[in-house]
């Protein structure tokens, strides 16, 4: 599979972060398939860590990445999606797309 990337980015940031755009381009010559599903990870250390999620509750729908374009999912990352405050530190949302994973990272700063 050729290259591709996600990206989302954040700096200076306040919570809680309503209707934030997370952005795939697919740079490849493959259709890949994902869903609404994510997951959050925090560096602690140099080492990143699932963050755990109050309600990981996501529809299965399969959508469709086609080659060289762009597509975008509106997520919203308050403290009431996880089960602990998201406090100051770098972040990353996780996503698979068909059987790779991506991440595209963050940062909250207080």
């Amino acid at each position: 599979m050729g290259n591709w990337l996600s990206y989302l980015r954040y700096r200076h940031t306040v919570l809680p972060l309503q209707n934030q755009a997370l952005l795939f381009k697919n740079e490849s010559d493959t259709e890949l398939i994902y869903g609404l599903r994510f997951s959050i990870q925090k560096k602690i250390e140099g080492v990143w860590f699932d963050y755990p999620l109050k309600n990981p509750l996501f529809t299965d729908e399969g959508h469709c990445l086609y080659p060289h374009k762009v597509e975008s999912q509106t997520i919203s990352l308050n403290n009431d999606l996880t089960e602990y405050e998201l406090t100051a530190g770098e972040y990353r949302i996780v996503k698979s797309f068909s059987d790779y994973y991506i991440a595209a990272p963050f940062e909250i700063i207080e």
